[in-house]
């Protein structure tokens, strides 16, 4: 398997236009979110929506007190009718599929062919019904735990909830993962996995961040109005989850900035390339 270390999600610099947005925090079990924006709700239906899957090899801890491969997210919401865009970013050295008989799913994520650099594979699709689906890996995983991530909900097994049309929210997971994204200068840095996402406009936003490092991490876009304090993780191979919800209010391309200490190992350098704690945030 590809070692891996866990990442961050950052950015710095200006915005490319000009833009606001709302947001009103709601945390997570066991976490204290921080968020800035006005609250208004909004009735604009959802056109197309985005999720973003990160496979982290041997990463997640377990109740057995071992490390495991794991999807991250495991569970996330659908909205039924809404062409989706389903993107994952493979850290390990085998392929692993997300695959669902019932939605007619079977997406087979390429795998990684250098430490520390994903495979990505985009497919999209469209769900056809409301309910709330298993789904499961159906490639050999977890090999050095006799693949015991394939029989345990949360790690290469999960949940698709898919909701009706009137009830839509853009369901937005990042992980960050410490150390685990090569640079161009052939070391690991810090990274939030996605960097660059993408959104609706006028259509409310549920953004989770999973937070493998046992530093905090902000995803911070003075122009949406958005300053995101994502909680550290207080065990190794235990996801600090920080959830805030916001509605973007104009499109465009937005910057956004880690504007706490990252990749301290690398003197910051994550903190100024985009795609480490520094990325776009697209508005459509």
């Amino acid at each position: 398997m590809v070692g891996m270390a866990l990442l961050v999600l950052a950015g710095c610099g200006t915005q490319n236009s000009t833009t606001n947005g709302q947001a009103s925090t709601t945390p997570a079990n066991h976490t204290n979110t921080t968020a800035t924006a006005s609250s208004k709700t909004t009735s604009t239906s959802l056109k197309k929506q985005h999720i973003y899957l990160t496979v982290l090899p041997g990463g997640k801890l377990g109740s057995d007190g071992k490390k495991h491969d794991a999807f991250s997210p495991s569970n996330f919401t659908l909205v039924k009718g809404v062409p989706t865009t389903i993107t994952i970013y493979n850290f390990d050295d085998m392929k692993h599929s997300v695959t669902n008989s019932k939605l007619g799913l079977n997406i087979q994520a390429n795998p990684s062919k250098k430490d520390g650099k994903p495979g990505v594979t985009t497919v999209t699709f469209t769900p056809k019904q409301v309910g709330d689906f298993t789904w499961q890996c159906v490639d050999p995983c977890d090999t050095d735990n006799n693949g015991w991530a394939m029989s345990h909900t949360g790690y290469m097994k999960g949940t698709i909830h898919v909701v009706p049309n009137q009830k839509a929210t853009q369901d937005i997971s990042l992980t960050v993962m410490p150390g685990g994204k090569l640079g161009p200068d052939g070391k690991k840095h810090d990274a939030f996995l996605p960097a660059n996402f993408t959104m609706q406009k006028g259509v409310p936003v549920k953004l989770t961040i999973y937070n493998y490092d046992d530093m905090k991490h902000s995803i911070t876009s003075p122009k949406l109005n958005l300053n995101v304090q994502a909680n550290p993780s207080k065990k190794d191979g235990k996801a600090g989850v920080t959830t805030v919800t916001f509605t973007p209010k104009q499109a465009g391309t937005f910057q956004w900035n880690c504007v706490d200490p990252c990749d301290t190992d690398n003197n910051g350098w994550a903190m100024s390339h985009s795609g480490y704690m520094m990325g776009n945030i697209t508005v459509q």
